[in-house]
């Protein structure tokens, strides 16, 4: 590929993956996850019986769509924490995309084990008797 086509797709690719969220945003606000049957089951739950840290988060995602946090919250809380992060995080990429400047940002070492830390912790506690209420539903 010559680097105008490179530059092109390059330049595109905000726009497919804008288009990929609003595609998963409307299934999610159309279709209710607690009712459909067609979204994917956590296979970490159905082998161990334990919740991940992801168990509730598609759920979450659509009581977020309809604008209902304590639902969210109670489906995934690690979700509606994270999510604000999440979102400033692809902003950053993507000003720095548009400015010309490196894909990704730097992370610092600390800012992901604190990440890593924080998903160990959520995933450990709510599988304890003392924070079965972090457990979806």
């Amino acid at each position: 590929m010559n680097r105008e086509a490179t530059n092109a797709a390059e330049a595109g690719a905000p726009c497919i993956w804008f288009g990929v969220v609003v595609a998963v945003a409307a299934v999610l606000f159309f279709f209710n996850p607690a009712e459909h049957g067609f979204f994917p089951p956590c296979l970490f739950h159905r082998l161990t019986g334990w919740s991940c840290p992801g168990c509730g988060a598609t759920r979450a995602a659509h009581e977020l769509l309809h604008g209902n946090l304590a639902g969210a919250w109670r489906d995934n809380a690690l979700l509606v924490c994270a999510l604000p992060f999440c979102v400033g995080l692809a902003l950053r990429v993507f000003v720095r995309r548009r400015r010309g400047e490196s894909r990704l940002p730097v992370f610092r070492p600390l800012a992901l084990w604190v990440s890593l830390v924080a998903l160990a912790g959520f995933a450990v506690l709510r599988n304890l008797p003392a924070g079965a209420w972090l457990s979806p539903p």
